[in-house]
């Protein structure tokens, strides 16, 4: 369900046979597709609102019922309308989580505005698989267990991965050294060890960049793609055993310091966020420290299996280690 509800994300890309086919193939084709499926729009400057934005906020919480949670206050300006204020709350457990869970007013009055007129089915459908890919109906414990069922497939790949490698290796073994596994090899270090370790570097951007940088949320991507793609570099050029043992301890690192990043430029860190109950950034302080020692206890292991053997391996073929393949 995952990987079939992940096609959504990308169906102009997977299929774009039937954009093309109805809107032709120019730059401009996707705009007007997107314009027809969601209505065009065009946005004038907002301003503060005229309205007591707190009393807005009071009435929907009035009509949605004193146990809903608000989620967000947004300001806009279509032209040819008037400004508004729409309020979100949290969403329900059910999966066509979009129904009835904002309300729109008048940002000048206060005055609530007629609903907007009801989607279109291909757009509901479109929802509905958004909200099983993400979980956005979910409870905590089901979230937990996407996110649970997400490593064990990840995992499944990288395991499958790395296995071919044992296996090609054998065969190098009497062959000779060959680019292509090698090549492998890094890909394989860089990817396993090196992309959770251009993650927590994302998140350290978060936490680093100056909040006044321009671009500075394509920035925070950025990093991450270069701390990959040094990995990537760090990993053909090192020997692969001590690659994979490094890259593994460079991540632990970044994850298990995060919470003490977020503790230095915050005041949103385990000691406030603890006695408040603040359970989400609680949640994800402690998963760094966690996957810190997930990453920790990997090169501890690794270490202990690859390279407590590789002596007793160069001894019964001095070649095995050469060119670093191993």
């Amino acid at each position: 369900m995952i990987t079939y509800s992940g096609f959504v994300f990308f169906y102009t890309a997977y299929m774009p046979a039937g954009i093309v086919a109805v809107y032709g193939n120019d730059d401009q084709a996707e705009e007007r597709y997107f314009a027809d499926l969601y209505g065009a729009h065009t946005h004038e400057p907002v301003a503060r609102p005229a309205a007591s934005v707190p009393e807005i906020i009071s009435h929907g919480q009035e009509t949605w019922g004193p146990e809903s949670q608000i989620r967000s206050v947004f300001i806009q300006h279509d032209a040819g309308e008037v400004p508004r204020v729409e309020i979100g709350r949290v969403r329900g457990e059910r999966v066509r989580w979009f129904a009835g869970h904002t309300l729109g007013y008048n940002a000048d009055s206060g005055e609530p505005l007629k609903p907007a007129p009801d989607q279109s089915m291909t757009v509901k459908t479109h929802q509905v698989l958004l909200a099983l890919h993400e979980g956005r109906f979910a409870e905590p414990w089901l979230r937990w267990l996407y996110f649970l069922s997400g490593l064990m497939g990840a995992g499944m790949i990288g395991t499958g991965l790395v296995l071919w490698t044992v296996k090609r290796r054998r065969t190098h073994r009497v062959t000779g050294y060959r680019f292509g596994l090698r090549l492998v090899e890094a890909l394989n270090a860089a990817t396993i060890a090196g992309l959770p370790t251009g993650i927590a570097a994302y998140f350290w951007a978060n936490r680093l960049l100056p909040v006044e940088m321009a671009e500075r949320a394509n920035w925070e991507a950025n990093v991450l793609f270069l701390i990959w793609g040094e990995a990537l570099i760090y990993a053909f050029f090192r020997h692969t055993r001590k690659a994979w043992v490094e890259l593994l301890w460079l991540a632990s690192a970044a994850y298990a310091l995060l919470p003490l990043i977020n503790a230095m430029t915050t005041d949103k860190h385990l000691g406030v966020t603890l006695p408040a109950g603040d359970w989400a950034l609680v949640g994800f302080d402690l998963t760094m420290l966690v996957l810190g020692l997930a990453f920790a206890y990997m090169a501890i292991k690794v270490k202990r299996i690859w390279l407590g053997s590789a002596a007793q391996e160069l001894d019964d073929n001095p070649r095995a280690l050469a060119g670093g393949s191993e």
